[in-house]
């Protein structure tokens, strides 16, 4: 997701900009700023609606379930559970101490291993501009 976001929407590669595919149809079609507004909304909220479906899908749909391993499936959503927990408070560093261990607990208890916990946070860490672009997927609705 992290690379398609660069190719649909734009930006950086190494040292360099590119512009994303919506960004040369904007130019080519001479589209103003209102139009282009919706249709990112509208990406958005075809994004949204396929994030959903699929995790509706993944958990609700047992034919579906024989691709993935039975803890993929329980664990589906505890993803979305730590980062919807992260964002608010990413740019207080006492609070991301305390989400830290919040989080390690949360995922112990339900049995991820301490390398795997970890990577969850150093990921969500890292990546969390993008993720916070993304918030609208993690939260429940």
């Amino acid at each position: 997701m992290f690379q398609d976001e660069k190719y649909v929407f734009g930006g950086g590669v190494g040292t360099h900009y590119r512009k994303g595919g919506v960004a040369i149809l904007e130019r080519l079609y001479r589209i103003d700023r209102a139009v282009s507004a919706q249709g990112r909304r509208e990406v958005y909220d075809a994004m949204e609606a396929a994030y959903r479906t699929t995790q509706q899908a993944i958990v609700n749909n047992p034919e579906l379930q024989t691709f993935f391993f039975p803890s993929f499936v329980q664990r589906l959503r505890d993803w979305d559970t730590i980062i919807s927990r992260y964002l608010p408070l990413r740019h207080d560093p006492a609070r991301v101490e305390a989400w830290r261990e919040e989080t390690r607990q949360f995922l112990y208890a339900k049995d991820y291993s301490e390398q795997l916990t970890g990577e969850y946070i150093k990921t969500i860490e890292l990546y969390s501009d993008f993720l916070a672009r993304y918030e609208f997927l993690y939260t429940s609705k």
